[in-house]
């Protein structure tokens, strides 16, 4: 691991891992591996780093602020799938947002609704 703690993007920004974290996947058939990060002006990222499973999976940073916008947008009992944050993913496999959902289900961000939904949560408790 970096000693700085320190990542290079592909745009050459430094990015500062602030925690290293494992969930399981949404259907709890593999345990991923997330990261959050910051930059030099304090903006949050998240991305998945590793997947036990076979699924393939972009490990692109996304704006904490871009996934909070989308979730800002949405009635608090209106349920939520990991579709809504297509918009706002560059790459284009199919598990990335899947993955970045079950680590915004870790963080409790978001809360199961049933098996295939969720609602916003509250992750200060």
């Amino acid at each position: 691991m970096n000693p700085s703690n320190k990542i290079e993007t592909a745009e050459t920004q430094p990015l500062r891992i602030l925690q290293v974290g494992t969930c399981p996947s949404l259907t709890q058939k593999s345990e991923l591996e997330y990261h959050i990060v910051c930059n030099d002006k304090k903006e949050l990222f998240i991305r998945i780093a590793k997947s036990s499973g076979g699924g393939l999976f972009s490990c692109e940073f996304v704006s904490v602020n871009a996934i909070h916008d989308k979730l800002q947008k949405i009635d608090p009992e209106t349920s939520i799938t990991s579709i809504l944050l297509n918009s706002i993913l560059r790459g284009r496999s199919a598990n990335t947002a899947g993955f970045i959902m079950g680590a915004l289900l870790a963080k409790g961000v978001v809360v199961s609704k049933g098996k295939r939904s969720m609602q916003k949560g509250d992750p200060e408790g």
